[in-house]
């Protein structure tokens, strides 16, 4: 896994007014999504990671290992969970007691931490290649 603080949005957009730990929570769910999404492309069935129900690619993560990660207790990450949810970004379905949850992200949360592509280092003047 990256290192976390690569994984923590910057606080504007829809990520303004949200605290680090919230942000973090934000920053590793969509990192595990993506590993999902992943493993989603490699699957032959295709459908070990996709909920058929909410029709999305969902992440696996108990409550016990976001606080660890983040290095916060597990009711520092209820409470994040609990802001993120009534703002309508994050959602999960519930597992077992002290079951790891399936957490699904509001695909606003997945356009605004998409990477924007990287550009080219190459000049794009015909003429500056004619030169090199």
């Amino acid at each position: 896994m990256a290192q976390l603080y690569q994984l923590v949005p910057l606080p504007q957009g829809i990520f303004a007014g949200m605290d680090l730990v919230t942000r973090a929570v934000v920053g590793l769910l969509y990192d595990r999504i993506r590993l999902s999404n992943y493993n989603l492309i490699g699957d032959p069935a295709g459908s070990q990671w996709y909920d058929p129900v909410e029709k999305q690619v969902y992440c696996i993560f108990t409550h016990e290992e976001l606080a660890e990660t983040i290095g916060v207790s597990e009711r520092t990450i209820r409470r994040s969970l609990a802001v993120l949810n009534a703002d309508n970004l994050v959602w999960w379905r519930k597992a077992t007691y002290k079951g790891a949850n399936r957490y699904f992200l509001h695909y606003g949360i997945m356009d605004a931490l998409k990477s924007s592509p990287i550009r080219s280092n190459c000049p794009d003047n015909p003429a500056k290649m004619a030169g090199l």
